[in-house]
């Protein structure tokens, strides 16, 4: 995947924004995996889908700020994931990659501003 490099709570991430609804749909759809240091912003975002993907995907719901509202370990392939009230972007990572609690407060603000830069576009 392409896309920037982000530091964020859980390490550096290479994100790949997912803005257009062709995009946002589409999502890993075809992909046969994602790396460690992968992950797919969504954005805006209400709620994700794994039908027809190949593997299972850590999922991480942030609101405007960056703020983490929930996050969803290990998603099987054919599931549908509702995101909470508040949500504005997703982040979609490697099953195992979200190793810890990360709504803790701590803001992913690298990611917030991605999405404030995308706004703008």
């Amino acid at each position: 995947m392409d896309g920037t490099m982000v530091e964020t709570p859980a390490g550096y991430l290479q994100i790949t924004p997912a803005v257009t609804f062709t995009r946002r749909l589409a999502g890993l759809l075809g992909a046969r995996s994602l790396g460690r240091d992968e992950a797919l912003l969504l954005y805006p975002c209400a709620g994700i889908h794994t039908l027809g993907m190949r593997f299972a995907i850590d999922v991480l719901f942030l609101d405007a700020g960056g703020l983490p509202l929930q996050q969803q370990s290990c998603v099987l392939p054919w599931r549908l994931v509702t995101a909470p009230p508040q949500t504005v972007m997703t982040l979609e990572l490697a099953a195992g990659r979200l190793d810890r609690n990360y709504c803790d407060g701590l803001k992913w603000s690298g990611l917030a501003a991605i999405a404030r830069g995308l706004t703008r576009a």
